[in-house]
């Protein structure tokens, strides 16, 4: 019986490989995690407070796991692999067509922020952070191999961008009982996304 359920799993397996094809993913300008620690988890950290950022940025009852006052702070470079492609013409195989031009700007720092205090016999965690949870930078030159970054006003020209956004998060936790915490946090957030050339502008 149990070597007819191993074959029977093997040969699931097998087919289940076979159909398999590449997957490609991305957060897009959320960040997965605030903090090499809190990132390094995957998105995983809700029920694991081994980061007092990724704490702040997935759930705030956790500020219980961290005794006394606590400060982290975090600073990481960001890395984005962005390209743009365009084509003129119906022909995508036309000498007017281009495979891609790569972002020259790929790395932009993150910076992050928390702070918090056990107070009230160790029963209730204070805590505020700032985070910037989200964005992305690019800077792509002038080509007239690339239609769309063609020099204006036949193209966009040199186009670049930059968004950031931040969280401010006054927090509290409380331990309700040995087993149960309780947390709850207001998210203050900003913003700001800067575009050149702004593509409803006049060249």
């Amino acid at each position: 019986m149990i070597l007819r359920s191993g074959r029977a799993a093997a040969l699931g397996l097998l087919l289940l490989l076979s159909t398999a094809t590449a997957g490609l993913a991305t957060d897009g300008h959320f960040f997965q995690g605030v903090g090499a620690v809190n990132a390094a988890m995957g998105g995983a950290g809700v029920a694991a407070p081994i980061s007092l950022l990724g704490t702040f940025y997935l759930n705030p009852a956790g500020l219980m796991a961290f005794g006394g006052s606590r400060v982290e702070v975090s600073i990481e470079m960001r890395k984005s692999s962005a390209s743009v492609a365009s084509s003129l013409g119906s022909d995508p195989t036309s000498s007017f067509s281009s495979l891609g031009s790569e972002s020259l700007r790929k790395y932009r720092p993150a910076l992050a922020l928390a702070m918090s205090h056990q107070v009230a016999d160790e029963r209730v965690t204070l805590g505020l952070a700032v985070l910037e949870t989200g964005g992305f930078t690019t800077n792509y030159a002038t080509s007239y191999d690339n239609p769309i970054l063609r020099p204006q006003p036949d193209g966009l020209g040199p186009v670049n961008s930059d968004y950031r956004m931040m969280w401010a998060a006054p927090a509290i936790a409380v331990a309700a009982t040995d087993n149960l915490w309780i947390g709850a946090s207001a998210l203050l957030g900003w913003a700001s996304l800067s575009m050149e050339p702004v593509l409803t502008s006049q060249p």
